[in-house]
């Protein structure tokens, strides 16, 4: 599946017509580059960069043959079946197949189609992920707490939703976190020998000499 979005005309920004359920849409100028342009252009799976999808309508096409992945946000393809359209997501539910999100777009998908934001969480599976998905729902904490591997994650998560201090300090490593650590959490003992970088010995020595 293609997920993108339109507008309540069914046209695009770019003023191309996606029309309604059960239209057939052909791109007029179709090549097979991986580039932008000269093809229809949507999210494969519903992975890549939501911030690009631009409407106010949601838009699931099956495409008919070919998909070249333009790159890490996007994909395009030449013609495929409108088979959802609507300003209510939540009826994609049944015709995507949450196993196939990445971390990225599994948590896009609980913030946008929050009806069901459980079938989700197994999904989250990066650090970036599991840290935000703490701050925005708080839900799951002990779940996505256990997800955070990445040494800024690991702070971020102790500073702000403030829990599992013990369990995270044993991820910072390296001298900007460890630094960060030390002024806004404590364990200074601890954090010191960590702090390696000069520009950060430098920021330490500052900062605790006050």
């Amino acid at each position: 599946m293609i997920l993108r979005k339109c507008y309540a005309n069914g046209f695009s920004r770019n003023n191309f017509c996606y029309g309604n359920v059960g239209d057939r849409v052909i791109c007029p100028d179709w090549n097979h580059l991986a580039d932008c342009g000269n093809g229809l252009h949507g999210l494969l799976n519903c992975n890549g960069d939501w911030d690009l999808l631009d409407g106010t309508e949601w838009l699931l096409i099956e495409p008919d043959d070919e998909i070249v992945v333009i790159d890490d946000k996007k994909c395009k393809f030449n013609s495929g079946i409108v088979v959802f359209r609507n300003p209510d997501p939540s009826g994609m539910i049944k015709m995507i197949d949450v196993g196939l999100l990445d971390s990225n777009a599994a948590f896009r998908w609980a913030e946008h189609i929050a009806q069901d934001r459980e079938i989700v969480v197994d999904r989250i599976t990066e650090s970036k992920y599991a840290y935000l998905w703490g701050i925005e729902f708080g839900t799951h904490l002990e779940t996505m707490v256990n997800r955070i591997t990445d040494s800024t994650y690991a702070y971020l998560w102790a500073r702000y939703v403030g829990s599992d201090y013990k369990l995270l300090i044993d991820r910072i490593d390296n001298s900007k976190d460890a630094f960060h650590w030390a002024a806004d959490i404590g364990n200074y003992d601890r954090m010191l020998p960590l702090v390696i970088d000069p520009y950060w010995i430098s920021r330490w020595e500052m900062h605790f000499s006050i």
